[in-house]
């Protein structure tokens, strides 16, 4: 069995997972999504000498991101799945 717990994309939660045993960290989609290129590079170069990944997120469509009813913005979304592709591949 393995544990994780979500720390967003703190940086300095990462080094307390490793301390205190976690196996993982548990980000959030839609801040991997919004965080800037150097937020993101903080967060993954943090993980990677921590020797941790993030294995999992929740969190997918940040509130603002409506799916159903009449103000379903389809490009907001689209330009949204890209930002976390790019950074994600």
């Amino acid at each position: 069995m393995k544990f994780g717990i979500c720390i967003g994309m703190d940086s300095e939660k990462i080094r307390a997972l490793k301390k205190y045993g976690y196996d993982y960290a548990e980000s959030s989609f839609s801040a991997i999504a919004k965080a800037t290129d150097e937020e993101f590079e903080k967060f993954r170069t943090a993980l990677e000498t921590e020797g941790l990944k993030a294995e999992c997120a929740n969190g997918f469509l940040p509130g603002e991101l409506r799916v159903t009813g009449n103000s379903v913005n389809n490009e907001a979304l689209a330009s949204f799945m890209k930002e976390f592709e790019k950074k994600n591949g």
